[in-house]
């Protein structure tokens, strides 16, 4: 199962590219990945049926009790048999569906072979939190393929629906699934099936678990998105909309209803929704003349019928319900690739403006005739056999039955009225001229559907051997009234009565329906929910305007002062009503950390009361090393040689961007407002200062740390606790922040280079203008060479020959002393971190000495490669990990004899701790790329008339700065 899943991973990757190089030839190719999971379920068949279920197990997240569990039994078997083989079908329908004119085919495919790959994980998961990675995979990929044609507003529109819809619902999902998890004390579907809990929790929970359901599955009052939908391409209609997303909701209510369908919550929610979507979505259809709503409407209702057999709680309804799964797969793909063959043929899918194509398109007919009949529940199709099983299911019953039984009826009276209109409007039809076939569908474009209503006819006769196979479900719920089997003649009785009575109530239905479209026209809509999806749409859309208009207005005193608020009011609210103190405080443990502590508070104090910018950068920075040499009193010197790094690069960015701002703070007017600030400050520092006191006062589990030490030792390969946590106890929390610094220098140099082509050509007129002056100069002589690089626009004005010099001769060292750190972190005071931030301080100082040219003659590479190569190379480790057979980002102690060096031990951390390596440096260049040499070229372009002691680089921005701020005060 894990091998068909990878399978589907890597032809999804691999797609873009196929079809680059193929073609639409490459969809065949594709198709072998979808259909490999129907073959290997069919082999599966006669263990599944034999009750020796496959199972494959491996330890994904051990901390969060994740474990990629896979389970084939037979409901899972079942939609194995629908999702791959009506994807592999659909994958070779696309070949002669799309032209080569249709954009983007490359990124369809790899959608479409990914959402089968995602629907076969859902289906095979038996972890519900895996389940649910797998339901949001479906709902992001069915975003996207139903919004493949992205330059039409009604795709975008209709893509965005499903998403917000089917989102919101999978988000009450998650939550039924975290409290029914924990309730339980274990997230195995099976298990919580096979022994159900109970009381007020389970409750919510399953509650919580049908929301999912039903959005999914397009259930009243989420009914609209479905047929929205159809602005997809048709071959998506057909395998997302018939044969595999909308089927997710059907198939979660019949995993839990062997476990939940006596809860009253239950019945309310499946079988009132599930009937009255049956009966919407059917009288719905009646109206449409677009094939394809008229198909979308249809499916809500098949998918509301569904919900209610496979959720009543009997086996006779249960195996109805499964066999109209089957039977719908069928039956709706082969209609919705009908569609598709018509408007490619014909270019229109107006049943106004359709006729005569029972003749052009013979093939396409007759396979809409069987599918029909299918859907419409007439004799010898699988469709009839199901409705029968679902009518006798609840004939005899008491009121509920009763009740369901006539809504089952009028909801297939309605089914058979609309299947006829499909199949008279769409061949039959009496437009005023024959529509026209442009061209001739292709094999596969004929050979898919009419294979699937072969199968549809195939199923009636079969039956028997159908409810054999699907003994293993049906048979774990209890028994109804009366015995319910699958028969294409089951007698003379009341539910074959029924079924001649709706075949006779449709055809009359369907004989008036130019008087039932007048009666819906003349009808009131009562409520129309799409409307109320985009009135509640646009409604949340002006409320955000308001709260962010009034709260995130620019000003940053506002944005600080409500975070600062809400820290003093949660927290600080916490201190107030109680916590257990410390019985005695320690203050200090020698006079050098009062010392210390004293020298922050003053730097702190000056800090806040310094007008200059710059003088205030450096006195916070006074606060941060005196906080390393707490760290380092402590006995912590890994913390404080970070901290002393991590300060200065701090310091520097600091520097950087405050040439782009005046010299001084803005002036507060004295008043009311400095006090406020000063109160807001005060407070902050008293509960912060409380969180220290109590935090370990109120602990009552045992710290984390401990086992860390003998952990990093035996487990890591390494003495320093700190680093191999980071790269191998807490490996997942580092990936996390390794993600976060790459958005982040992402996002920084976005903003900046934002400005790129509006002061480029400003920048270089610049450049042209001073060399015309003769601004220039090179170091190297006429002709030669130079040692040092040069700027064009770094005059010697700005320029330290002694500082380059100096700079040249200390950076390989800086370099090497930085790789030291990062091999020797493992054992010793270091790391990847440390080690990145050390050579990323190299960089900069090359840049304060040259400027970019010089930043770029030292890292000849772009940030975003570093980046990218960091992040993968830390990922890469732990999927080596799981290769090799152990936990992902599982450390590897290696120890290899080499003749001299005697036994050299190697862990495979170390290779993480590369990548961390990587991703500091990238930031670091990404930083003095755009805050440097980026805003170098504003300041030049912005001032092209100034001396040229005041537009340089590096140095000479930062002197540049002092000459930037006196302009702007002498301005003020």
């Amino acid at each position: 199962m894990i091998a068909l899943l990878a399978a589907h991973a890597l032809a999804a990757i691999a797609a873009p590219f196929l079809v680059r190089a193929l073609g639409r030839k490459a969809f065949p190719l594709l198709a072998l990945a979808p259909a490999a999971a129907a073959v290997w379920a069919g082999a599966m068949t006669s263990r599944v049926q034999a009750g020796e279920l496959p199972v494959e197990q491996f330890q994904w997240v051990p901390a969060l009790g994740m474990t990629l569990t896979f389970r084939l039994d037979t409901l899972s078997w079942l939609l194995t048999l629908i999702v791959g083989g009506v994807g592999a079908l659909v994958l070779l329908y696309c070949t002669h569906y799309f032209d080569d004119a249709e954009p983007g085919p490359g990124a369809f495919a790899g959608n479409l072979t990914a959402f089968a790959g995602a629907m076969l994980g859902l289906i095979l998961s038996d972890d519900l939190l895996v389940l649910y990675v797998f339901w949001e995979l479906t709902t992001v990929l069915s975003y996207l393929l139903i919004g493949h044609y992205s330059g039409e507003r009604t795709s975008r529109s209709a893509a965005t629906q499903a998403l917000v819809v089917t989102t919101a619902g999978g988000l009450a999902m998650l939550a039924g699934i975290v409290l029914i998890g924990q309730h339980v004390g274990s997230y195995r579907l099976s298990t919580i099936v096979a022994e159900p809990p109970s009381g007020t929790i389970v409750t919510v929970a399953v509650v919580l678990l049908l929301a999912g359901a039903i959005t999914k599955s397009a259930l009243v009052p989420f009914h609209f998105w479905l047929p929205g939908a159809m602005a997809a391409p048709t071959p998506v209609s057909a395998y997302l909309h018939a044969a595999a997303m909308v089927k997710a909701g059907v198939y979660l209510v019949a995993r839990l209803a062997p476990g939940f369908a006596d809860l009253p919550s239950w019945r309310v929610v499946v079988l009132v929704l599930g009937g009255l979507t049956m009966l919407v979505g059917a009288w719905r259809a009646l109206r449409q003349y677009d094939l394809k709503l008229l198909l979308a409407y249809g499916t809500v209702s098949q998918l509301g019928f569904m919900t209610t057999l496979v959720g009543f709680g009997t086996r006779g309804a249960a195996l109805a319900g499964v066999t109209i799964l089957l039977a719908h797969a069928l039956f709706k793909a082969c209609l919705f690739l009908v569609v598709g063959l018509i408007d490619h043929a014909t270019g229109t899918r107006d049943l106004r403006e359709l006729n005569g194509l029972r003749t052009a398109l013979p093939w396409a007919f007759w396979a809409s005739v069987l599918a029909a009949a299918s859907q419409a529940g007439v004799p010898p199709l699988l469709g009839f056999v199901g409705k029968e099983a679902a009518y006798a299911s609840f004939v005899g019953g008491g009121g509920l039955d009763t009740a369901l039984l006539v809504v089952l009826v009028t909801g297939s009276v309605l089914t058979f009225a609309y299947s006829a209109r499909f199949v008279w409007g769409a061949f039959l039809g009496r437009a005023p001229a024959p529509t026209p076939v442009r061209h001739a569908p292709g094999l596969l474009l004929t050979l898919a559907p009419v294979l699937l209503a072969l199968l549809s006819l195939a199923g009636g006769p079969l039956s028997g051997r159908i409810e054999t196979l699907l003994g293993g479900y049906v048979d774990a719920l209890p028994p109804g009234r009366s015995a319910v089997h699958l028969a294409l003649w089951p007698g003379v009785n009341t539910a074959l009565l029924l079924s001649l009575l709706t075949i006779l109530l449709g055809s009359l239905l369907f004989g008036a329906r130019a008087q039932v479209e007048q009666a819906q026209a003349r009808l009131p809509v009562v409520a129309d929910t799409d409307q109320v999806y985009r009135r509640t749409m646009r409604g949340l859309d002006r409320v955000s305007m308001e709260v962010t208009g009034g709260l995130q207005r620019g000003s940053l005193p506002l944005t600080l002062g409500l975070i600062l608020g809400v820290v003093v009011l949660l927290p600080g609210g916490a201190l107030l009503l109680g916590v257990r103190w410390p019985e005695q405080v320690r203050w200090w443990d020698s006079p050098a950390q009062a010392g210390v502590g004293i020298v922050i508070a003053v730097a702190a104090v000056w800090t806040a009361r310094s007008r200059r910018r710059l003088r205030a950068a450096v006195l916070l920075g006074v606060t941060g090393y005196g906080t390393a040499m707490l760290f380092l009193l402590h006995g912590a010197p890994d913390l404080a040689l970070t901290q002393i790094l991590v300060e200065t690069v701090t310091l520097v960015v600091f520097v950087l961007v405050l040439r782009r701002l005046p010299s001084r703070f803005w002036d507060i007017p004295p008043g009311i407002g400095r006090w406020v600030r000063a109160g807001v400050g005060a407070l902050v520092g008293l509960v912060v200062m409380g969180m220290a006191l109590t935090a370990s006062a109120v602990r009552t589990a045992q710290p984390a740390s401990v086992g860390f030490a003998e952990g990093a030792l035996n487990f890591g390969g390494g003495r320093n606790i700190v680093n191999v946590t980071l790269v191998d106890i807490r490996a997942w929390d580092t990936m996390g922040e390794l993600s976060v610094i790459v958005v982040a220098a992402t996002g920084v140099a976005s903003l900046v280079f934002l400005r790129e082509r509006f002061v480029s050509r400003s920048a270089e007129a610049v450049r042209r203008a001073r060399r015309r002056r003769g601004e220039y100069a090179s170091v190297g002589g006429a002709g030669g060479h130079a040692w040092l690089a040069s700027d064009p626009a770094y005059t010697w004005h700005a320029r330290s020959v002694m500082f380059e010099v100096i700079t040249r001769l200390v950076f390989h060292t800086i370099i090497v002393f930085s790789l030291y750190l990062l091999f020797s972190g493992h054992n010793n005071p270091g790391g990847g971190f440390a080690a990145g931030l050390v050579a990323g301080l190299g960089l900069v100082v090359r840049y304060l000495a040259g400027g970019r040219s010089e930043l770029r003659a030292a890292a000849p590479v772009t940030p975003g490669l570093l980046l990218g190569a960091g992040l993968f190379l830390s990922a890469g480790v732990g999927l080596v990990a799981m290769l090799a057979g152990g936990e992902v980002l599982q450390s590897w102690i290696i120890r290899v004899e080499l003749p001299l060096l005697g036994t050299v031990k190697l862990v495979t951390s170390t290779f993480f701790d590369i990548g961390v390596y990587l991703v500091v440096i990238g930031l670091m260049l990404d930083v003095l790329r755009s805050l440097g040499s980026q805003l170098d070229v504003q300041i030049e372009s912005e001032q092209p008339e100034e001396g040229s002691g005041e537009g340089g680089d590096a140095f000479g921005p930062v002197q540049a700065e002092s000459g930037l701020a006196s302009r702007q005060e002498a301005r003020g």
